[in-house]
């Protein structure tokens, strides 16, 4: 049987010596047995060894390798309980199921969601992931990133598209393209499909399709495309010219002067 370097002791010991590891290269883990047990009773001990472990655990998850062993695992679970007809929470075997929940876990699921949102909402932080910077002037507390990933979900089907949106936004200096209006997220900012989809649904996920534009000007364009939508625009500003100027008559002005005239044939100048 082979050997191995124990990293807590320093040791060459015995691969019988070391717990399984699966995520590991060797399938074993990097201490002993003996130094992982005196590592599990200081952590109890000592809660900052407990902090530190915690925090190790969080910057290796947020690595390349962290990531991918943990959408691996989870996505092996997954697979293998939808497979196999069971609910890929609990583990029950569904019967004529929609979906890969059984309805308890979804409803214990959505109540958990519901809990966590209300309680970041309450201390006015961001309801999604709980940062403290928010924007002011949205319905719910929310940060600038999860409000991007909030309309790139609902404009493109796709939260992951967030990036483009603020580098689209970036490059629109922050400007209504019809108004020129300044757009601030959360308050005046608007995503527009530039042909509707309504008349293109074939676009509905197309990112070229996006800009952004003032609020209030999307809810006039509604369905229009930009041509018909300036079109618009045009037709009502020479109406507004063509109108004929009406002046307003003082209210002291009784109906009829002394001199009998009527109204319209005085003078206001």
């Amino acid at each position: 049987m082979s050997e191995k370097l124990c990293h807590g002791c320093g040791k060459i010991q015995m691969q019988s010596e070391f717990f399984k590891n699966s995520r590991s290269s060797d399938g074993l883990q990097t201490q002993c047995k003996i130094c992982s047990y005196r590592h599990k009773a200081n952590r109890r001990v000592n809660p900052e060894i407990h902090q530190k472990d915690l925090q190790r655990r969080r910057n290796w998850l947020k690595t390349d390798k962290g990531i991918a062993s943990k959408k691996l695992s989870a996505n092996s679970h997954y697979n293998k309980s939808k497979e196999n007809g069971r609910c890929t929470s609990c583990g029950i075997n569904l019967e004529n199921r929609v979906r890969a929940i059984c309805f308890e876990c979804n409803e214990k699921l959505i109540n958990r969601t519901k809990a966590r949102h209300d309680s970041r909402i309450a201390l006015g932080r961001c309801f999604q992931c709980g940062t403290e910077e928010v924007i002011k002037g949205d319905k719910r507390p929310v940060c600038k990133t999860c409000f991007l990933k909030l309309r790139a979900s609902s404009a493109l089907g796709d939260s992951r598209f967030w990036k483009i949106l603020k580098n689209k936004l970036a490059e629109q200096n922050y400007r209504c393209v019809y108004s020129g209006k300044l757009l601030v997220l959360g308050e005046t900012a608007s995503i527009d499909h530039i042909l509707p989809i309504a008349r293109f649904p074939e676009l509905a996920k197309e990112i070229t399709n996006i800009q952004w534009v003032d609020i209030v000007v999307n809810q006039m364009k509604r369905d229009l495309t930009p041509k018909e939508f300036l079109s618009l625009v045009e037709i009502i500003h020479h109406h507004e010219n063509q109108k004929p100027v009406i002046v307003a008559l003082p209210n002291f002005l009784p109906e009829e002067t002394n001199s009998g005239l009527p109204i319209n044939s005085v003078s206001t100048t």
